[in-house]
């Protein structure tokens, strides 16, 4: 394993030379070899006079450009950011059969070290597992100005993170699926999930013994999230929020707690049945995830294929979770949110407040 780079340029520089090498690309992307490689290295956004930052960490299986809309947004308010590329992610699925959890950690923490050296204020935000790698370091370090967790993976909903500690010694793959996304793997492998296992640990120890949030945090949830236990994330912020947390939760009922901002998870005439945990950091307009995007999540049939292409083929898609069903149509995966703009307003304003 290379050694972990010290700086953002050095990160960016070995980040390239490691993409132009082992990148995975087919005709099946819809898009060329270096288009697919520019779209998941690391990037900046916002200028380098603004003194509040954001260190964007992304989920398992995924690349920077899930921050490619919150970034922009926040660039628009005066805020710079940065999103990351952890070790064993941009190129190819077989890249995670060696990754290390304690590598991810050490890439953040030197990645949020030299955000430090030019902001004044320094705010660390992640989705799913990379909320978890966020959510690791806020409870650590004293110098966080805040958490920014989009679908924080604090526990998993499936089986198969705790299995993977049993299945890890004799078998490579959880699943393998057609690689056809250029933004991030379909495939995952054993040993990234016990990965990501080993940083569920340590987040139950520290949510465990800690009392209260020690900085402000800024919370993203989908009640309908088929991959985390949405639940023990509001029962989480409920236990731990300060006046200066905020969750944003979609789901089927209003939830009148302080610090709560609710929203309808079920938006027919949009024909969206639930807002899935793909969704939460895309915009509707993104040309790849958005509503018009060049790709369609119709994974949930990938071993059915009249289903599968009955649900790339649809013209008037609908779009909910896994197992969330719509009567009579093969709703793809959401990977846009509908409330996009309101949330990146709420959170320029959430950022620049405090």
């Amino acid at each position: 394993m290379p050694e972990l780079p010290m700086s953002f340029a050095e990160h960016v520089q070995q980040s390239r030379q490691r993409l132009e090498r082992d990148k995975y690309h087919s005709e099946a992307m819809g898009v060329g070899r270096s288009e697919a490689i520019d779209a998941v290295m690391p990037f900046e956004m916002g200028s380098e006079h603004q003194r509040v930052g954001v260190l964007l960490i992304h989920g398992l299986s995924d690349s920077p450009f899930t921050f490619r809309d919150v970034a922009a947004a926040l660039a628009q308010r005066g805020i710079r950011s940065r999103s990351i590329l952890l070790s064993g992610h941009g190129s190819r699925a077989e890249d995670s059969l060696k990754v290390r959890a304690g590598n991810w950690r050490r890439q953040v923490r030197a990645q949020i070290a030299d955000l430090q050296k030019q902001c004044d204020k320094v705010w660390v935000g992640g989705y799913s597992m990379g909320a978890v790698l966020a959510t690791l370091e806020g409870l650590d370090l004293p110098n966080i100005a805040g958490l920014i967790l989009w679908a924080p993976a604090w526990r998993c909903r499936s089986n198969m993170v705790w299995t993977s500690r049993l299945l890890f010694p004799f078998r490579k793959w959880h699943s393998v699926r057609p690689e056809r996304d250029f933004a991030r793997y379909s495939s995952f492998s054993i040993n990234a999930i016990h990965q990501y296992y080993h940083l569920t640990l340590q987040v139950k120890r520290q949510l465990n013994t800690c009392q209260r949030f020690r900085c402000p945090v800024y919370i993203v949830a989908s009640e309908a999230d088929a991959t985390i236990n949405s639940q023990f994330v509001l029962q989480q912020f409920l236990r731990l929020r300060q006046p200066d947390s905020r969750l944003v939760w979609y789901g089927h009922e209003e939830l009148s707690e302080t610090g709560v901002l609710s929203r309808s998870g079920y938006l027919p005439e949009q024909r969206i049945r639930a807002i899935a945990h793909t969704a939460v950091t895309f915009s509707p307009a993104n040309p790849h995830y958005g509503k018009q995007g060049d790709y369609r999540n119709c994974l949930a049939y990938v071993e059915d294929s009249t289903a599968f292409n009955r649900c790339l083929q649809d013209p008037e898609p609908w779009f909910s979770e896994y197992g969330l069903a719509v009567e009579g149509r093969y709703p793809a995966r959401l990977t846009f949110n509908p409330y996009f703009e309101e949330m990146m307003a709420d959170l320029g304003d959430f950022i620049s407040d405090r």
